[in-house]
This record gives C-alpha cells, sequence and structure tokens, in this order.
C-alpha cells in the first residue's frame, strides 16, 4: 500500500510458504555518494539496527559494481536472514533488500534476481 512503503520504495513484493514469509523489495534515490560509501552506509544501518553481518561480497548488476550483504535480522521478537544488494546506475543508487526466515531455502531465486536486475 502507498501509504506503507517510503518514497524510494519501487518494487515491494511478498511470498508466503508453508508459514515462511519472503520479502522483495527494491528502492531507488539519487545517488549522492560512491559505491562504498553507499555499502557502509548500508553496513552502519545493519549494526545500528543491532543486527549481525553474515558477509559482504562484490559483484555485478546490470553492468554495474555492486555489493552483496548478507545478515541476520532481530525485528519484534521475529528472527531472519537478509541480504541487500547494493549498486549505483548512473544518477541513482538502487538497494534490493530479500527478507527471509532462511535464505538458503530462496538462494537460487535470490541469484536468479539479481542476476537478471535491469535498470529502465
Amino acid at each position: 500500500m502507498p501509504d506503507e512503503s517510503s518514497d524510494d520504495n519501487v518494487v515491494s513484493l511478498k511470498s508466503y510458504e508453508q508459514g515462511m514469509v519472503s520479502i522483495l523489495s527494491v528502492y531507488k534515490r539519487p545517488a549522492t555518494v560512491d559505491l562504498e560509501t553507499e555499502r557502509d552506509t548500508c553496513l552502519g544501518a545493519i549494526y545500528e539496527n543491532g543486527d549481525d553481518v553474515t558477509y559482504v561480497k562484490k559483484t555485478t548488476v546490470d553492468g554495474n559494481s555492486a555489493y552483496i550483504i548478507g545478515s541476520s535480522y532481530y525485528y519484534q521478537g521475529d528472527e531472519g536472514e537478509q541480504e541487500y544488494v547494493v549498486f549505483i546506475e548512473g544518477d541513482y543508487a538502487y538497494d534490493i533488500l530479500f527478507t527471509t526466515d532462511d535464505l538458503s531455502l530462496i538462494q537460487d531465486d535470490i541469484d536468479t534476481i539479481i542476476y537478471s536486475f535491469r535498470v529502465d
């Protein structure tokens, strides 16, 4: 619902299967810093929330350098895992966020989305 999302959230999908909730969100906003600063900002937000970073990997999304950041999260008594993908295309910074109970169960789908993602 528009009143439940931020202005920079351009995609928000939820999937429910066998009690597991998976969420995909894509955020777009003007790029005001370089990619490494975007990565560091994302890492800072994860730590500020009290979550744990489990990995940081460099990759490519739609021909652009990108970072994949894995984290565990604790939110209102729930625990799960998240994978953030941050990259810059032209004048915009993008964050792709995957949230689920267990990333390993949907990792193939996540990888397919990341490596087929295109910016128009």
